[in-house]
């Protein structure tokens, strides 16, 4: 019988392949060009599962591939998910120790722009992080360098000339492993829960009352965003991810409350919680946060108010 595939948002040595080498599943790993391709092929079938990036410590949530999953699809459901370091290294064919030139994805730049600085490289743009590795092995020239994932190099026949030289130290990436069908909850494994909620109007305290169902039931919220409908200005629904299985009884219990409150209600996934490094309990003490950082919050609700 034949693996069952995985696609990955590549190409090969992306952050996204990295991540896919950490899933815990025996399946065969295929690169895709695009999130909204991946979303497709594991609705409609033509892929067992899909690896596409959710949410980045230093951007936020990813809403073009939030809106894929929830306005593009049916049956797709989030089954697990993966969190990695977004470091950069710097790629040059064997025997190079210098550059004046770096090429990667425009993200892939911004996020080095202290390394690029110091060094007085001229800067050059590809497709992804992937491809600028792909430019530099195929190309004649010596005097550049690509900045990509650290498993991006090996693959292409390059060495690293320096190593995490990214901006942000503590960035992570979380990506979202799809499919059609959950895991069964595992014992000793802590949960979370995407669902996706229509309020029946825009009342206020609408949101609060959604809120509450969780609150009173000592279920924690780990995040919550609203997207348009597309369709007139103010209607919107809310991502809520909840602690807890799907199928627990308090968890249910809050969802049935929900829709008693005239909500429409889709559970888009319910996956083990990343165990890993890089996702945090608590933010207040974390570094860059508070007083101390370049955007204060002290708590000061005073501000220069226009005579």
């Amino acid at each position: 019988m034949s693996k069952r595939t995985c696609l990955y948002l590549g190409p090969a040595g992306s952050f996204c392949h990295q991540a896919a080498l950490l899933l815990n599943d025996d399946f065969e790993l295929q690169p895709a060009a695009t999130v909204a391709e991946i979303v497709a092929a594991v609705e409609s079938g033509n892929a067992d599962f899909g690896l596409v990036p959710i949410e980045n410590s230093v951007d936020g949530e990813v809403t073009s591939t939030v809106d894929s999953i929830v306005f593009n699809t049916v049956d797709v459901l989030v089954r697990d998910e993966v969190v990695v370091p977004v470091e950069f290294d710097v790629f040059v064919k064997p025997g190079v120790t210098s550059i004046t030139r770096a090429i990667s994805h425009p993200v892939g730049l911004a996020q080095c722009q202290r390394y690029i600085a110091e060094n007085s490289l001229q800067v050059e743009t590809a497709a992804s992080t992937s491809a600028a590795v792909a430019s530099v092995a195929q190309g004649e020239a010596t005097d550049i360098g690509a900045l990509a994932s650290p498993i991006a190099g090996a693959l292409y026949g390059l060495v690293p000339l320096a190593r995490a030289v990214q901006d942000n130290a503590g960035a992570h990436t979380k990506f979202y492993q799809l499919g059609k069908s959950i895991r069964a909850r595992q014992a000793g494994r802590e949960y979370r829960t995407w669902v996706t909620v229509i309020p029946p109007t825009n009342r206020t305290g609408i949101l609060g009352d959604m809120l509450a169902e969780f609150s009173s039931r000592g279920i924690s919220l780990s995040s919550l965003s609203s997207r348009p409908l597309r369709a007139d200005i103010g209607a919107y629904a809310f991502n809520f991810t909840i602690e807890g299985y799907v199928q627990d009884e308090q968890v249910r219990a809050a969802l049935e409350a929900i829709i008693a409150l005239g909500s429409r209600v889709r559970v888009v996934g319910s996956f083990p919680e990343w165990a890993g490094v890089g996702v945090v309990g608590a933010v207040i003490g974390l570094p860059g946060v508070g007083a101390g950082s370049k955007v204060s919050f002290s708590n000061q609700l005073d501000v220069a108010v226009e005579e």
